[in-house]
């Protein structure tokens, strides 16, 4: 994601819904200036005292609907929040004054269809589509989903970020994609 965003020297990237670090420790390698994003003051804590000693990653304990933007060309690579996809969307590309020079995102396999149809399905998404180049990248099957799952299985009860076990999907829910996630490229 991160060599495919191109972001390096001079650049300024967000990752919007930091978690745990992952894409920004890619990022931070990268060398651009990067703000991480995470909502859960405990993960953002985590982030911060992670990166303390890198002068170009900022960590903003924020919402994603609600930090600022920047006024200045940005990138963002980011495995968005699916619950907020639609809202932070809508900040990102809707709004022509949002300097949004591209990005690399992974959001839901149904998001991700609906963003890179050939024929938008409503108006908001062909202004969209009007303004940036959509595509979908690739698509991450729900049994891989699982295979990380079955890997935590063997972490003691409330290992997870949100104090619970993570769950397995049903055979039911992987056939018909659901937990399927998605990469999208959006650039300008």
């Amino acid at each position: 994601m991160v060599g495919a965003s191109g972001a390096g020297d001079g650049q300024l990237v967000l990752d919007l819904g930091a978690g745990y670090g992952a894409i920004t420790a890619a990022l931070a390698a990268a060398g651009p200036r990067v703000v991480a994003v995470e909502r859960d003051p405990l993960l953002a804590g985590r982030l911060s005292r992670r990166f303390e000693g890198c002068s170009h990653v900022t960590v903003l304990a924020a919402d994603v609907r609600d930090v600022p933007l920047p006024r200045r060309e940005f990138l963002v690579v980011a495995s968005i929040p699916f619950a907020v996809t639609t809202a932070l969307l809508r900040r990102l590309l809707g709004d022509p004054s949002v300097p949004l020079a591209g990005a690399e995102l992974i959001v839901g396999w149904g998001a991700g269809r609906w963003l890179s149809r050939p024929r938008p399905r409503d108006e908001e998404t062909a202004w969209w589509t009007a303004r940036y180049r959509i595509r979908l990248a690739g698509r991450d099957r729900a049994r891989h989903a699982r295979r990380r799952a079955d890997r935590r299985r063997l972490a003691p009860p409330g290992s997870g970020a949100d104090g619970t076990r993570p769950r397995r999907l049903s055979p039911q829910a992987a056939r018909a994609g659901l937990g399927d996630h998605s990469s999208v490229t959006i650039s300008g």
